[in-house]
């Protein structure tokens, strides 16, 4: 699979270890049992969400629309994303 390193991956828990294939990914930390998250750990996940929620609702106008309804489309979304983003 070809990534490109310059995009930075904002992913959710479920992408854990993706930063052993990609550098340049953020996903929130996740609490274990019988330990709590630290004060800075939940400003970090906080602000990711913030980011994400962005995303996801693109996401979400996009299906409801109908564009996203093929797996090549699905393939678009990071390209559509940077393009929504003004890079």
């Amino acid at each position: 699979m070809l990534i490109n390193h310059q995009i930075e991956i904002i992913g959710d828990k479920g992408y854990q270890g993706i930063n052993k294939i990609h550098k340049n990914s953020q996903i929130p930390f996740k609490k274990f049992p019988k330990k709590e998250l630290t004060q800075a750990q939940k400003k970090s996940n906080k602000q990711l969400g913030k980011k994400r929620v962005i995303v996801e609702n693109v996401i979400g106008k996009l299906k409801i629309f109908k564009i996203l309804s093929s797996s090549a489309s699905i393939r678009a979304i990071p390209v559509l994303l940077l393009k929504l983003r003004g890079s």
